[in-house]
This record gives C-alpha cells, structure tokens and sequence, in this order.
C-alpha cells in the first residue's frame, strides 16, 4: 500500500519559526488520502492543528509536602516529594471542546518508574510501573474528572540525576 511504501526519511518536524508550508501540509493530506478515506484523512489532520481534549493531572497533596527542584539550576519547576510506602493520589481532568466528541480506548494512569541513559535517549528501561483503568473504552461528550490513588507504592529506588543517566518516577495518563 501507500503507506507501506512511503520513504522513512519523511519524519514530520514543527518548524522554528511556527508557520508551515502548504505545499508540506498539502503533501501530508494527499499521502493520508492515499492511506484511509476522505473522512479519516480529514480527522487525522485536524489533530494536527487542534486538540479535541486537554488534559490535566494533579497530585493530591499536603501544604507542607516537601518540594525538590526538577532541573539541575535549581530554579523553576518543582516536584513533590514521596518516600517509600507512602500514597500516591490526585485527580485527571479530561476536558472535551464544546460540541465534539472524543472516541478512546480506555482512559487509564500509571505510576512508572524509569531509568534513562542521558547518553543515548532512546534507551530507557521502565522497572516499575502500576496501572489503573480509569474508564472502558468507548466516547466522550463532556468532560470528566477522575481521582486516583496509588495506595502504599514500595518505591525501592531513589530518584536520581546524574552524569549517565536519571532515576524517576512519574505519572502518566492515557486516554
């Protein structure tokens, strides 16, 4: 097919200065006509433009949780701090535009844990991950919001930022 048969060189990247060429977008519309029909071209190209949903996730907890700097400048974004044993809990919002619906698989969060090699990005090992099914596959009209909780998670790692390579846990929700 088409699609089977496209270069692997052809890798979509945003441009730096934010616009795009038509003549790249018209190219992209007519190799996914090649691809599916006209309906699911259409779909797939206006998820290139604009979102059906947003997505939040935020971590329950207290006033006086402890923080860690994420970057190694010690400035900007922080992180909450979790010891070994304790919950993990927060709450995802999944907001739907008005008017538009969202066909998904399942909506579900994990807390992972993950090695990276900083030397080689695309090696990195997942050696801890906990999965909850928020909600079956199916479709969304409006917008939901979930809670979740990771009930006493045996964290027996420290996170860590080094040289090589970086330890973390994190949050992930698909939808």
């Amino acid at each position: 097919t088409a699609c089977q048969e496209a270069p692997q060189d052809h890798v979509w990247q945003e441009p730096k200065n934010g616009r795009v060429d038509s003549s790249v977008l018209d190219h992209a519309e007519e190799a996914l006509r090649r691809c599916f029909s006209k309906t699911k071209a259409m779909s797939m190209l206006g998820g290139l433009f604009g979102s059906v949903c947003t997505i939040d996730v935020t971590l329950d907890a207290e006033s006086n949780r402890k923080t860690a700097p994420l970057g190694r400048d010690r400035k900007g974004e922080r992180a909450y701090i979790y010891t070994d044993g304790e919950d993990v809990a927060g709450t995802a919002v999944v907001s739907i535009r008005p008017g538009k619906k969202l066909d998904h698989q399942g909506v579900k969060v994990e807390l992972i844990g993950q090695v990276d090699m900083l030397n080689d990005k695309s090696s990195s090992y997942d050696f801890f991950s906990i999965t909850k099914d928020l909600e079956p596959p199916g479709s969304m009209y409006e917008s939901k919001q979930y809670k979740w909780k990771f009930g006493a998670v045996d964290k027996q790692n420290e996170t860590y930022s080094g040289i090589n390579c970086r330890l973390r846990y994190f949050v992930r929700l698909t939808v």
